[in-house]
């Protein structure tokens, strides 16, 4: 993929604007409106999204510092793909705090470990993998993961509501 913009681009952001699995960019500029590029790939393989939440059912703290491992089948064996949310990654910019785990071929999950920072490590598992609705695995305490569509993006200058809204 190429791109070019003529204003003075400062930090990328990476989400998934508009729900379809595929992650896409958001550009600050200097004294100008965001450039946005959506993903409008065709073919892609599987995914997950994971949005782990507060790390306290009751609230408690942003998820920054956890880990998460998804362990896949793949053929006879499995493969692990790890993430980490983090902060201030980049310059002038944030990523989404949920986790996207591109699974190419992967149609099975065995299991989501997550590892919080202080806090025991959750293994998960009965986690879905589906390539055609963009699911988003909410960890947030529950002793089961529970599965739930994303809505896509559809107006960058709305207010985003809070979380549980």
């Amino acid at each position: 993929m190429g791109c070019d913009a003529l204003k003075d681009g400062r930090g990328v952001a990476v989400a998934d604007l508009n729900g379809d699995g595929l992650l896409d960019l958001v550009i600050g500029n200097n004294n100008a409106s965001p450039t946005i590029y959506i993903n409008s790939q065709t073919e892609c393989g599987n995914w997950l999204d994971i949005d782990l939440g507060p790390a306290t059912p009751k609230g408690g703290r942003d998820p920054l510092g956890a880990r998460v491992d998804v362990v896949v089948r793949l053929g006879s064996g499995t493969r692990t793909v790890s993430r980490w949310v983090e902060a201030g990654a980049g310059y002038a910019s944030q990523s989404d705090y949920t986790l996207h785990f591109g699974l190419g071929e992967a149609r099975v999950v065995e299991s989501v470990r997550v590892t919080w920072p202080g806090l025991p490590t959750r293994t998960y598992s009965g986690v879905e993998i589906n390539p055609f609705f963009n699911k988003t695995v909410s960890l947030r305490g529950a002793s089961t993961p529970v599965s739930r569509r994303r809505p896509p993006v559809t107006a960058l200058s709305e207010r985003p509501k809070a979380r549980g809204q």
